[in-house]
């Protein structure tokens, strides 16, 4: 630390050889300080008062050190915080991810996998089924006859001539939807006698049909065969010539007694090629009282 001061001042002397001459020029008082100044003790004092700000030094370097090691600065702190958030940053997004967003660390509710319901095909929506008005008129009484060569009944007069009760169904053009007609119109009638006892006729007949079925168009009036007059009662018939079901072998109708003692009549009309529309009628049917009736 000596030689330190003694090649500083060297490296200063200039100036302190103007302090020393400036003293000088004071008289005595600034003699005795320059002497004071170059006198053996100078140094030493100087020496003395240098290690003591030396290990003054180094005991607050040493104070600053202890302080470093116990509390870490702001930069070493913020990084032991970022440490500690991150964890639990990864955490909280996982908790999101799982669907309990709300949960805390530690209180996380694991829930079990939730089944793979296959989602059902929506079917399309049904065509709206057009409305079609088919009314059944009152029963009427006229002659027909048989047609050999077709083996059809058609309205007439002739040698072959019968009286019979006839259903008329009117296809009404105004109240129904537009359509060109309806298709394979097939006809079961159910008879029921006063005491209950049913007759049932599998093929109804229709007026101008060699099989089993017709087409009405709007506008039309088709007539269906309810029974014929023979002997004195009446009888059902039914027709074995079917759309579906042509048998040139058998007769071609098959006639059902029905005497007269009648009360009710279920008719069960059904159309188009698979039978996709039916319409029932319920009729009242007193054979006693339609007997009267006059054939035109």
């Amino acid at each position: 630390m000596f030689a330190l001061l003694i090649l500083h001042s060297i490296s200063h002397w200039s100036t302190i050889d103007t302090v020393m001459s400036w003293l000088v020029s004071k008289g005595p008082v600034g003699v005795a300080g320059r002497d004071f100044l170059l006198s053996p003790l100078v140094p030493l004092v100087i020496a003395i008062a240098a290690l003591g700000l030396f290990w003054s030094g180094r005991r607050d370097k040493a104070k600053e050190q202890g302080k470093v090691l116990s509390t870490p600065p702001e930069e070493a702190r913020t990084k032991a915080e970022v440490k500690v958030v991150e964890p639990t940053a990864k955490a909280e997004a996982i908790v999101r991810d799982s669907g309990n967003s709300s949960a805390r660390i530690g209180d996380i509710n694991i829930y079990p996998p939730i089944p793979h319901t296959p989602i059902q095909p929506i079917p399309p929506p049904k065509a709206k089924e057009k409305h079609i008005e088919l009314t059944a008129l009152a029963i009427i009484n006229k002659w027909i006859v048989l047609e050999d060569t077709a083996e059809l009944w058609h309205f007439g007069s002739g040698r072959n001539v019968v009286s019979a009760l006839l259903l008329p169904f009117y296809f009404d053009p105004i109240a129904s939807d537009p359509v060109y007609s309806i298709e394979y119109v097939r006809a079961h009638l159910i008879f029921t006698t006063t005491t209950g006892h049913k007759i049932r006729v599998d093929h109804g007949c229709w007026i101008d049909s060699s099989v089993d079925c017709i087409n009405i168009h709007p506008g039309e009036t088709r007539h269906l065969i309810i029974a014929m007059a023979a002997e004195g009662e009446y009888a059902a018939i039914n027709t074995n010539r079917t759309n579906h079901d042509f048998h040139v072998d058998k007769e071609a109708f098959d006639l059902i007694s029905l005497g007269t003692h009648f009360g009710k009549l279920e008719v069960v009309l059904i159309w188009a090629g698979g039978g996709q529309f039916k319409r029932v009628y319920n009729l009242d049917l007193d054979l006693s009282q339609l007997s009267k009736l006059l054939p035109s």
